[in-house]
């Protein structure tokens, strides 16, 4: 199978076309930041919560034949440490999805506008 794709290469308003295609690269640019920050304070969080579970967890098993006691004190919060970042995660980031999704909307909004523009004039 041949594929063979050809551009038009007299096309009229050919700069404001490309000046339309930054644009929209740009937009899209700003949408992929917004997406992708939605996550990173929740995996940042979850990931910290985490770590720190992880401490208490070896300081417990470190303690757990002098003082069985204080082994069994910090593994609890090391438990909870692994526990908890699960439903931290989850809520940030439907916090934030909740925060960002009026500014997704508008920029798509922005998106297909920025295509009508360079469709009408793909078309004249």
């Amino acid at each position: 199978m041949i594929i063979k794709l050809k551009r038009n290469r007299h096309i009229a308003n050919k700069q404001e076309l490309t000046r339309l295609q930054r644009k929209f690269e740009a937009q899209l640019s700003q949408v992929d930041k917004l997406e992708r920050e939605k996550t990173v304070r929740a995996s940042a969080t979850a990931l910290t919560i985490g770590f720190l579970g992880s401490v208490f967890l070896a300081a417990s098993v470190m303690l757990f034949h002098y003082n069985i006691f204080l082994s069994f004190v910090l593994g609890i919060p090391g438990l909870i440490g692994w526990i908890l970042p699960y439903w931290v995660y989850t809520n940030i980031k439907t916090r934030r999805s909740q925060e960002l999704s009026p500014q997704i909307n508008k920029l798509y909004d922005l998106l297909y506008d920025t295509c009508e523009q360079a469709h009408k004039l793909l078309t004249l």
